[in-house]
Formats: structure tokens, sequence, C-alpha cells
């Protein structure tokens, strides 16, 4: 089998200190090379950032850098940005596709950070990007379950030796990325641009799919509050008998019927 999976890949992961791209700073990153065959990974490159604002504690859970460890163990963030940018920058001369799991956030965050630095931003002529998470979603939209790096690895088989580790992170996304193409052929048969192009229409009719949840989300909580609401205004809610009680488990076990139906909370 032959296809763009064959070739080389550069595996990018960053790891910070929020959830919001446009906002989070970088703690650690890294850009790793895989070859062929999807598993090996001859060129690593790994960055730790010192801080310049403290790592919140929800952050440093997750990917085990506290500000003080960062601030010991880290480096210059301009220099190490300005580094990351130029081994992604080198993998696209070099016409190898550039592939991160949920690649919007780290792509993002890589373009804010640069900003925020002086270093300029990411151009998108010659990026190809191949994003393991927009295509598992693509091809297999309705599985239930966390999307996860972690769940997707364990769906497809890949080994991932420690979630959250922005090396292990990078490398597992690659793997995931190779196996992916390897056994959906309507994906390892399509050329770099044209897995550019799917992935475009997919993650746009995804962040609509996304858009609609949220929106029934909302309808669904705008209905619990006006049954609240409704419950709160019916007469037999306000007082039972002339002793003013709250109305509980007591008043139904008297009362023989329960509450209407109609209003009864969900479980």
């Amino acid at each position: 089998m032959t296809g763009w999976f064959m070739g080389r890949m550069a595996a990018l992961d960053l790891e910070t200190d929020g959830p919001r791209p446009e906002e989070a700073h970088i703690v650690t990153a890294c850009v790793a090379i895989i070859d062929g065959s999807g598993q090996n990974a001859p060129d690593v490159t790994s960055w730790v950032l010192k801080t310049r604002r403290p790592i919140p504690a929800e952050a440093a859970e997750i990917h085990g850098y506290t500000t003080e460890r960062a601030d010991t163990e880290g480096r210059d963030p301009a220099e190490c940005v300005k580094e990351i940018a130029t081994a992604l920058g080198k993998a696209t001369a070099d016409g190898i596709p550039l592939v991160a799991f949920n690649a919007v956030f780290d792509l993002t965050c890589m373009d804010r950070e640069m900003r925020r630095l002086g270093l300029g931003s990411i151009t998108p002529d010659g990026l190809q990007v191949v994003d393991p998470f927009c295509i598992d979603k693509a091809l297999d939209k309705f599985r239930s379950g966390k999307r996860t790096l972690t769940a997707t690895c364990e769906h497809y088989g890949v080994s991932l030796d420690g979630a959250h580790d922005a090396t292990f992170d990078a490398i597992a996304a690659a793997r995931l990325a190779w196996k992916i193409a390897r056994t959906n052929p309507q994906i390892a048969r399509l050329s770099l641009d044209e897995l550019h192009k799917m992935q475009v229409r997919a993650k746009h009719e995804q962040d609509i799919d996304l858009a609609a949840y949220f929106r029934r989300l909302a309808r669904q909580k705008r209905n619990v509050e006006d049954q609240v609401a409704l419950n709160a205004a019916r007469p037999d809610h306000r007082r039972v008998g002339g002793g003013g009680a709250a109305p509980g488990k007591k008043f139904l076990k008297k009362s023989g019927g329960g509450v209407d139906p109609r209003f009864r909370r969900s479980t």
C-alpha cells in the first residue's frame, strides 16, 4: 500500500496552562519526525518553557508541570517558541505533513504565542495538516464514548505511553494518523491536498453539529427552568393543609396520587 502516510510526518503537541487556545501559554511542546513505518521517531525535539504567569493547579494536574517545575526546567519562552516555529517551518518546506490531534487548538495556540512574543504568525502557505481527531469523527460520526487522544488510541489499538506528555502525545497522534489511513482506504488513497479539503469540510460540519448540540442543551435547560417555575406556581405546591409545611414525601404519601406527571422531574 502506498500513500501520504507511508512517508515522513511531523507530529506536534503542546501542553498549555489553559483550555482556551487564544489565551493559553505553552508549558511544554514536542515536534517529532515519524518515519514511514508509522512507529519510529528518529528525530524528536521537546521544549519546556519558563512561565510568564502562574500555572493553574488544574492545568498542572493534567500535564504535571507546576509553576516551580516549569521555571526550574524551562527556557526562555521566546527562544522556545521561535525554535518550535522553525521546526514546523522546516517540515513544511520539506513537504512533510504536520500531524496534530485537534490541530485547531495547537495551531491557534502556537499562532497566538508567536504574535504575543513578536515572532510573526503562522501562515497557511504550503502547510499540510493531518488531524486524526477530525478524520476519526468524520469516519465514525455516531460512535459513542469519548474522543480524547487516549480513548481514540484505544479504539484503534494504538499505544500511548504517557498521556499529556507532549512527546508521547505527539508520537501517538502520528501513529494514530498512520493507523487510520492503513485501515481506511478512502483516507489512504487521498492526496494531502485532497485530505486537507476533506478535513476542512468535515470540521465545518462538525462545528455545525456541535452548535446544534449546544442549542439543544440550552432548550432543555430552559424547559427544565420553565417546569420548575410552573411547579412552584401551582397552589398545591405552596401550602399543604393548614400547617404550612412544604410538600415532600409525607405529603405525597398522604395525597396518594403523587405529582401530576406533566410536571414530574425526570431522573
